[in-house]
């Protein structure tokens, strides 16, 4: 439940509670009813200051509920010099942001203005520490550029698939080495031709040699 609508219904069954108590009283009915019609204007009214203070920063010195945060994101500020101070802070428990009003401090204000350059420099955002209380050690800056979030880790690609050539079987290349050339071959195993002609031939010797 949103906090303010939970204070308003305790704020009107406090008043239901009161008209109920001044209604059951041994009175007149007079009072009894001027006592219902006060309740009835109260509630109204509770209701209109709700809505109108709504929409305005409040001030860091009524937040009760939260006065122990460490840490706030300050979303926008708006500088009023030599009156106020108007941040937009996001608040880690809450889901929507909350707009605030702080005393004018100058060392506050060069804090903000220091912190969101070297937040538009970085890409980052503006955090402030203790937004709800003084800070005890003017050392320490209230306001600072939120750090830049580590980049992620790269990946390694697998090194490339490499396709070796196919290469023939010992077998087969063994096999190619001793085998030789057909022209090779020809010339080694081929006899030379006997001479034909009268020149060279030989006449054979019907007894079986040869004659010249």
């Amino acid at each position: 439940m949103n906090p303010s609508a939970f204070f308003f219904a305790a704020f009107a069954a406090t008043v239901a509670a009161l008209a109920w108590i001044a209604v059951w009283a041994p009175r007149r009915p007079a009072p009894k009813l001027a006592a219902l019609a006060f309740a009835g204007f109260s509630l109204l009214l509770g209701y209109l200051a709700l809505a109108e203070l709504t929409g305005r920063p409040k001030s860091v010195r009524d937040e009760w509920l939260r006065a122990r945060t460490e840490e706030a994101r300050v979303l926008a500020f708006d500088l009023a010099e030599g009156e106020a101070i108007y941040l937009w802070l996001r608040l880690p428990d809450l889901d929507e942001p909350r707009a605030y009003r702080l005393p004018w401090s100058l060392p506050l204000a060069r804090q903000l203005q220091r912190a969101a350059r070297a937040a538009e420099r970085q890409g980052t955002g503006v955090a402030m520490r203790l937004p709800f209380e003084p800070s005890l050690d003017d050392r320490e800056p209230k306001v600072y550029p939120l750090p830049q979030p580590p980049a992620p880790p790269k990946e390694v690609p697998p090194p490339p698939l490499v396709l070796s050539p196919s290469r023939p079987s010992g077998r087969r290349r063994l096999r190619a080495r001793g085998r030789p050339s057909r022209t090779r071959s020809t010339s080694v195993l081929r006899s030379p031709a006997p001479p034909t002609g009268a020149a060279g031939a030989r006449a054979r010797d019907p007894r079986g040699g040869d004659r010249p």
